[in-house]
């Protein structure tokens, strides 16, 4: 009874799992979850063999199961891609197993996950490469992370503000009530924006037009994780104007 509920489980799950012949790698089995994202009814999908379902060869299929084979690992995790019914091809993490002759697999689709890290990465690369100083900072206002731009504006290196507080960088010939507002925002938890006077680490100063604004938590409570800060050198402007 216990195995009966426990193959019910398995046959329900959402993930994929195939059970597979170790020694011809032809599928005996697959779930309801298998057989949803690959698009097949049961007995089409039982009529394939690993590889089949693989964008590989049954010789690269077995050199990545080798290590089940031979003894080394008992467990092993690669990265797939299988291809559905109708030709289309999405990514699994692939993990497998061998069991009394034959290989258990379970294949969790990460399709959201990667296009969820392409569009971190495009946006990373749109931060970093942004000609406009990029600053997040903690509720505190000590500086996480700053893009290239703004490392050029100031004159420093790497992590070399790292870890300071963005207010370190202002000047006294700042307004002394626009450093109070900003510092205000910060412990607020508010948006601010506004001229600051601030100093590079040559000595040198200059003006920069600054954008702060709260990046709320995924929480329940909405709480203000980090600032994002935009900062723009006005150095000439503020010449032009006096």
């Amino acid at each position: 009874e216990q195995a009966q509920r426990f193959g019910r489980i398995l046959d329900e799950s959402v993930n994929e799992i195939l059970w597979v012949d170790a020694d011809t790698l032809r599928i005996m089995h697959a779930n309801r979850g298998a057989c949803h994202n690959l698009h097949m009814e049961a007995e089409k999908v039982e009529q394939l063999t690993l590889y089949d379902l693989a964008c590989h060869d049954e010789h690269t299929m077995r050199q990545q199961l080798a290590p089940l084979y031979d003894g080394r690992m008992v467990q092993i995790e690669f990265e797939e891609w299988f291809k559905r019914d109708d030709g289309t091809v999405y990514p699994v993490d692939m993990r497998a197993q061998l069991l009394s002759g034959t290989l258990m697999i379970l294949a969790i689709d990460v399709s959201e996950r990667k296009k969820t890290a392409m569009q971190l990465r495009k946006l990373s690369q749109a931060v970093e490469q942004s000609p406009t100083g990029v600053v997040i900072i903690d509720n505190h206002g000590l500086i996480e992370y700053i893009n290239q731009a703004y490392l050029d504006m100031m004159g420093y290196e790497g992590g070399e503000m790292t870890g300071r507080n963005l207010v370190d960088f202002i000047t006294p010939q700042s307004p002394m009530s626009r450093t109070h507002q900003l510092q205000e925002a910060i412990n607020a938890q508010d948006s601010w924006r506004g001229e600051l006077h601030t100093r590079r680490k040559d000595g040198t100063t200059i003006w920069e037009y600054v954008i702060l604004s709260p990046i709320l938590g995924e929480s329940e409570k909405k709480d203000v994780q980090y600032f994002l800060v935009m900062l723009e050198d006005i150095t000439v402007r503020k010449e032009y104007e006096q």
